[in-house]
């Protein structure tokens, strides 16, 4: 639970995410290096939290530079990937859509 608090995912889908994504992150076998889940743990918190780099850093130890990079790895990544998760309606269906979003939007203005 305090996975999905934090996070916003649990744990299987942390890891699935670290697999999809791992050949976009920088890794390296320093003794110092991030994991790839580490990276994608602060990406994610980063996200879900909609706060500074250098807070969500802070909660796991990292500086905010390595925060940004990680950051701006993870969302390559992703959306290197994001074509296998999401589709968007062409044509017709592409505008029924538009059409029921102005009148949901429509109501709740009145």
């Amino acid at each position: 639970m305090e996975l999905v608090r934090r996070f916003r995912f649990s744990r299987a889908s942390i890891s699935k995410i670290t697999e999809l994504i791992a050949n976009y992150l920088n890794f390296t076998e320093r003794s110092c290096a991030a994991s790839p889940h580490l990276q994608v743990c602060v990406a994610l918190q980063f996200f879900a939290s909609g706060t500074f780099q250098i807070i969500c850093g802070d909660g796991i130890n990292v500086s905010q530079a390595s925060a940004s990079r990680y950051i701006r790895d993870v969302s390559l990544g992703l959306q290197a990937i994001y074509h296998q998760f999401v589709s968007l309606p062409a044509g017709l269906k592409r505008v029924e859509v538009k059409t029921s979003f102005m009148k949901l939007l429509t109501f709740q203005a009145y």
